[in-house]
């Protein structure tokens, strides 16, 4: 989860290269729960290995690693 202003956007990250129903259907279920806890919930993403990234050596970047998808 990562904080945007007044809302929290929820990550749902799965070891796989591609969002699948059952995924969006897991992001649901923790968007229902963080947002029991009392939490504003803005966007619900799947996040998964982006299959393009190519390791350049070095640190990983993460940011180029994982794809999100809504």
């Amino acid at each position: 989860m990562f904080r945007d202003a007044d809302v929290w956007n929820l990550v749902e990250v799965k070891p796989s290269t591609t969002a699948k129903p059952e995924h969006v259907t897991d992001a649901a279920i923790q968007t229902y729960d963080v947002e029991g806890a009392g939490l504003t919930v803005g966007k619900a993403f799947v996040g998964h290995l982006d299959k393009t990234y190519v390791y350049p050596g070095g640190d990983y970047d993460l940011d180029a690693l994982f794809a999100l998808t809504m």
